[in-house]
């Protein structure tokens, strides 16, 4: 089975939904010269206009069915995440989010599952809404920021969450959003081509490091973007480990050993980076007992799985789930790594500053 992990979905009417909530943060609904919806906040746009594959589920599943593409797991734009909101707003915002993904799958429930949204900048409220998606709507997991407010995740604050994903057995899918040195990185839209890779390492280095996964040993972590930069300089991390004073330490293992508990998606743009990615994530698939699907890869990359031998128990049952069966079954104990685009490239139809501040390596 072909399974697209990191698929932003944008519900149309969110746009509306989202500038009534957040009409105190000068969060309007805005019109371009086509007539167009668009967001913007203090007169700057802030989301769209959108490409109407990114809202019409009849023709993502078309375009899917081209791609050849079985199912998608559906996240919210990172533009969504709204975390600088008040928590109550946040939180009314996902609830009503998590409820349109709950449609959308109840619409095409052989081609989508989807991740939740919630308010991480109240870790308590944020285990709610995870706990409502999961067990009343039927969502898979949870998408959520690299870090929250600049607050990333060794925060013991986020304690309450984890316990409540770790118990949910929930897939925790990262994505980068206002990233660490933005403002120096203006020119060139490094801020997302550099940005991003860096903050989605940064948030892990910290995971470990912090002992959250001493703490927490059975979370299940999918990184954005093949995991940014952190797969590869984990041989330097472990030095500084070795060399730390035990006193410092807060974590049992070296730091390679965390990172083969990781989950990647495959966008890394490049064979050899991926060739690598594939080589040391392997051995940890098996001993997650996880069930490797197809990696899903864009045109002209690189496919690992004809390279690779995979368990042969593992082939049958991989090729033996039908996509009815795989909606039914829980998405966070069946997926390796899949996926890697934004579904169909940029978010935007038009060029506009949202366009140029998010670009199209995303």
């Amino acid at each position: 089975m072909v399974i697209d992990i990191h698929a932003h979905y944008i519900p149309l009417e969110s746009q509306c939904v989202a500038a009534e909530i957040g009409k105190r943060y000068h969060l309007k609904l805005a019109h371009n010269e086509g007539g167009r919806h668009t967001i913007t906040r203090d007169g700057i746009p802030y989301l769209g206009p959108l490409k109407a594959e990114f809202y019409d589920l009849e023709l993502r599943a078309t375009i899917m069915e081209q791609q050849g593409v079985d199912m998608q797991a559906l996240s919210a734009a990172s533009s969504y995440f709204f975390y600088w909101m008040a928590v109550e707003e946040t939180l009314e915002f996902a609830r009503w989010l998590n409820d349109a993904f709950a449609e959308a799958v109840k619409q095409y429930p052989q081609r989508f599952v989807a991740l939740a949204s919630v308010p991480m900048q109240d870790s308590a409220k944020a285990a709610l809404e995870l706990e409502r998606a999961i067990t009343k709507l039927g969502l898979r997991g949870v998408e959520i920021a690299s870090n929250i407010n600049g607050r990333y995740f060794d925060d013991p604050g986020f304690d309450p969450f984890w316990e409540a994903a770790q118990a949910l057995d929930a897939l925790i899918f990262v994505h980068p959003h206002q990233v660490a040195g933005a403002d120096r990185m203006k020119n060139f839209n490094l801020a997302n081509l550099i940005g991003n890779p860096t903050d989605t390492s940064l948030a892990f280095a910290k995971l470990i490091f912090g002992g959250v996964l001493e703490r927490f040993p059975k979370l299940k972590f999918l990184l954005a973007h093949a995991g940014g930069f952190l797969p590869y300089p984990w041989g330097r991390l472990d030095r500084g480990y070795r060399i730390q004073a035990s006193g410092d330490n807060k974590i049992s293992k070296a730091p390679g050993a965390y990172v083969k508990r990781f989950y990647f998606d495959t966008l890394t743009h490049s064979q050899m980076a991926l060739e690598y990615l594939v080589a040391i994530s392997l051995p940890s698939m098996s001993y997650l007992g996880a069930i490797i699907h197809t990696i899903w890869v864009i045109p002209n990359q690189w496919n690992p799985c004809k390279k690779q031998t995979f368990p042969q128990k593992t082939r049958k049952e991989s090729a033996a789930k039908t996509p009815a069966e795989f909606s039914a079954s829980p998405l966070n104990t069946s997926i390796f790594s899949t996926g890697g685009y934004h579904a169909f490239g940029d978010f935007y139809s038009e060029k506009s500053a949202t366009d140029r501040r998010h670009g199209g390596a995303r």
